[in-house]
């Protein structure tokens, strides 16, 4: 059982000799990696606010036609009561006419002739009535489609400004956590954060690199 032990220690012992040449090249690849991991994340989040801000504008967009529509049917609705409160109108002067000379009344007798104007009157007040209220509808739904618009715009350009921030959000912390590694690195494995040069000219043999198996 200890010859077992034994063994299972040497083998650890070796794979960690083994191991421990590579481990500064692991430790970068891991900084790579984590760096690129983290500027991808902001490239992404850009991208996705990008099609986020497209969304938003279709759907400013879409819902403005919507009430350009609807300004246009509030206006055909109101010319359509407009003429019906006017063939109303000339309706009821007719009927007033008929029965006026059923009695004796002429056309020109001035009791006949104020019935006849009263009536054209109102059915021409209530056509402009008509009329008026949808255009003001009309109005106020071009004017909602307009701030449906500005609005779309605005958060359009909120949603990309988002994703810009995130990806220099990220592009920083990719540099961040570069230079981190490379700190730690420099300080585990010593090497100096700056490069001393000797008077030869030989940073090699100032740092006493040669013959240590660094290099």
């Amino acid at each position: 059982m200890s010859s077992l032990v034994s063994s299972f220690a040497s083998g650890i012992s070796a794979v960690s000799s083994f191991l421990q040449p590579a481990a500064p090249i692991l430790q970068v690849g891991g900084t790579i990696l984590s760096a690129f991991q983290q500027k991808k994340a902001g490239s992404e989040a850009e991208k996705a606010s990008v099609q986020a801000a497209s969304n938003t504008r279709a759907m400013a967009e879409f819902e403005a036609l919507q009430q350009e529509r609807y300004a246009g049917e509030a206006k055909q609705e109101a010319e359509l009561i407009a003429a019906e409160q006017r063939r109303t109108a000339r309706r009821l002067a007719s009927d007033a006419l008929a029965a006026a000379a059923a009695s004796g009344a002429g056309a020109r007798d001035p009791s006949v002739v104020n019935i006849m104007a009263e009536i054209m009157g109102e059915g021409n007040y209530r056509a402009q009535v008509a009329l008026y209220e949808g255009e003001k509808e009309a109005r106020n739904r071009m004017l909602a489609a307009a701030a449906g618009r500005i609005s779309g715009e605005s958060g359009a350009a909120a949603r990309i400004g988002e994703g810009r921030a995130q990806a220099r959000a990220g592009s920083l912390a990719a540099t961040s956590t570069v230079l981190r590694g490379v700190g730690s690195w420099a300080e585990r494995y010593g090497v100096p954060r700056e490069t001393p040069v000797s008077a030869s000219g030989d940073s090699f043999a100032e740092w006493g690199l040669y013959g240590s198996g660094a290099w």
